[in-house]
Order: structure tokens, then sequence, then C-alpha cells
């Protein structure tokens, strides 16, 4: 189990590391927005980073802050491929560049949020929990 956790934390950094390339001036146009909306691609189908198809639809409405209809939600072939295609025609090299940090920061920011709670939860068990419980209800009878 902590295997997955691994796995998953270090697919979210090399998720980083990539968008966070592309910021610099390594590529070319042409490289930086292949490179972008491959990876893009690649973040949006990861199952191990976005469990859920409802996942996605946060990320888009928080990086992209664009909405996309429920049934492109049932199939993440079609939300991507309609995703990069929106991205290809509105979004300039510019803009991709920027996106790409927006991107980068997001999902640091939910790394660390998913680190805290792993942290939080990891050392507690449920009896610790209930006897807490327990403990506190007894004062309040007592009381």
């Amino acid at each position: 189990m902590d295997k997955d956790k691994d796995m998953i934390n270090m697919s979210i950094e090399n998720f980083v590391k990539e968008f966070n390339n592309l910021n610099s001036n390594k590529f070319s146009k042409e490289q930086t927005i292949s490179i972008f909306l491959g990876t893009l691609f690649q973040l949006i189908t990861d199952k191990k980073i976005f469990k859920l198809n409802i996942d996605i639809q946060k990320f888009l409405e928080d990086v992209l802050k664009k909405e996309y209809k429920d049934y492109l939600f049932r199939s993440r072939s079609y939300l991507t491929s309609r995703v990069l295609a929106d991205i290809k025609k509105e979004k300039s090299y510019r803009e991709l560049v920027n996106l790409s940090t927006k991107i980068a920061d997001y999902l640091n920011e939910n790394n660390e949020l998913k680190q805290s709670i792993i942290k939080n939860n990891s050392g507690k068990k449920i009896e610790d929990s209930i006897v807490g419980w327990v403990n506190q209800v007894n004062k309040k009878i007592e009381e």
C-alpha cells in the first residue's frame, strides 16, 4: 500500500517537473506545444492521480477556468481529445507556457494536501478514535 502512495507522489513530481521544464527555453515553440499537449494527455488519463472522473472536472475548472458538459466525463478519451483540441485552438504559445506553470502549481498544492492527509491519518487507528470518543462522552456524563 505504501508503494502505491510513493508511486502516486513520484508520478505527481514527474508531471510537475515536465510542466516546469516547459518554462525553460530548452525547446522550440512547436516542441513546447507538443510536449505540453502530450503531458496533459498523460496527466488527465492517469488513474493514479485522478482516480475519479469528477476529480478531472475540478482540475479543469480550477486550472483552465473552463467547464465541460457532463457527458464528456463519462469517457476520459473523449474528454481528453476535447480538452486538447480546445487548448490547441484557443491558446497561444505564451498562454500554454503560463498554463504549464498553473498546472505545476495546482499539482504541487494538491500533492502537499494529500501528504498532510496521509501524514495525519497514518498514525491513527480506528480504536484510538473510538476510545477518544468514549472518553469525551464519559466526561460529559460526569459533568
